[in-house]
């Protein structure tokens, strides 16, 4: 198609596990700082932190609270097809 190759960050040099983990790590911090206090969550555009599940969170909703019947139920779909186009080699 006549389009360059793809260059990816660090001037396309591969990272090794270590180096991976520890950006799975920064970023699972992160979260956890976010979701645990509200005033981060203000600071970076009022950002809804609500929840169900994140033990100890400040922004965690109960079942007993009315804002959880408001909560859509998650829904199990199936992978969405990908564009043919995008694997092109």
């Amino acid at each position: 198609d006549g389009k360059p190759e793809n260059v990816f960050a660090f001037s396309g040099e591969a990272k090794n596990k270590k180096y991976a983990t520890e950006i799975i790590h920064e970023c699972h911090e992160a979260w956890r700082r976010l979701v645990g206090d509200q005033s981060i969550a203000q600071a970076a555009g009022n950002l809804s932190i609500l929840n169900s599940r994140v033990q100890g969170s400040p922004a965690q909703v109960h079942p007993s609270d009315p804002i959880y019947s408001k909560i859509p139920p998650g829904q199990n779909l199936p992978p969405a097809p990908i564009d043919p186009s995008i694997s092109k080699w």
